[in-house]
Parts: structure tokens; sequence; C-alpha cells
């Protein structure tokens, strides 16, 4: 079977680059944005940490029962940054990249003979919300 020369090797190097470039445009349209805001239920998620300190944010989040990873991942920013919102995008969009990327490096080594695949499933995980 003849391989384009894009894959004669393995296809870590391009998903790495495809990861730089996706967070490269991401933090590029962060600093673009001009009213970054939380909107809907993230208010109500964020009025936790602001009114306790962290173990009783991370009780009332187990206590409640909803979303427990969004919740608790919104807690250690709010009580690591505050409620800076562009800080919180950022590390939003940079926290989204770095899954895709490993979700990306962990195909292409559970298929070592389908690079293509690992790279296009790459593709699709930095563009999915």
């Amino acid at each position: 079977m003849k391989t384009s020369r894009l894959f004669t090797h393995e296809p870590t190097p391009l998903i790495g680059l495809l990861g730089a470039v996706f967070l490269g445009a991401g933090l590029v349209l962060v600093a673009l944005t001009t009213n970054l805001h939380f909107v809907g239920d993230d208010w109500e998620f964020l009025r936790i940490p602001y009114q306790h300190d962290l173990v009783d944010s991370i009780i009332a989040v187990i206590h409640r029962k909803l979303r427990l990873g969004r919740e608790l991942y919104e807690v250690a920013v709010v009580k690591a940054f505050g409620l800076d919102r562009t800080v919180f995008h950022v590390i939003s969009v940079a926290l989204h990249v770095l899954v895709a990327v490993a979700f990306g490096l962990c195909l292409a080594n559970t298929f070592p003979n389908r690079p293509r695949f690992a790279v296009a499933a790459t593709l699709v995980a930095l563009t999915l919300p």
C-alpha cells in the first residue's frame, strides 16, 4: 500500500501542529472578542465558588449532583483566577485543544496503521464544541 509523503512517519507531529494552530486561533478569537460574558446557567454554577471557600464549594457541588465535572472545573478556575472572564475563556480553549490532541494521540497509538484516521478524528475533535 502506497502512502503519501505526509504520512511516511508517524502522525504525532501533525497532530501536535494541528493542536498548536487551533490553540493559536482560539486565543486570537478570545483576544479579538470585546464582550466575553457568562450567560444563563453559568451564573448559577459560578455562584457557589463566589460565595464559599474551596472546601465548602466542593461539598456544595457534590451535594447538588448536577454536571459534577463542569462545576468542579468552574470551582477550580474561579478559586485560582477569580471571576476574570478572559482567563476563564482562555483556560477553556486551552483545555479543549489539549483534550482533542490527547484524543488524537491515543488514536494514533491505538491504530498505528491508520494515521489519516487519527488526524481526521483530531480535526473533528478540535472543531466540535
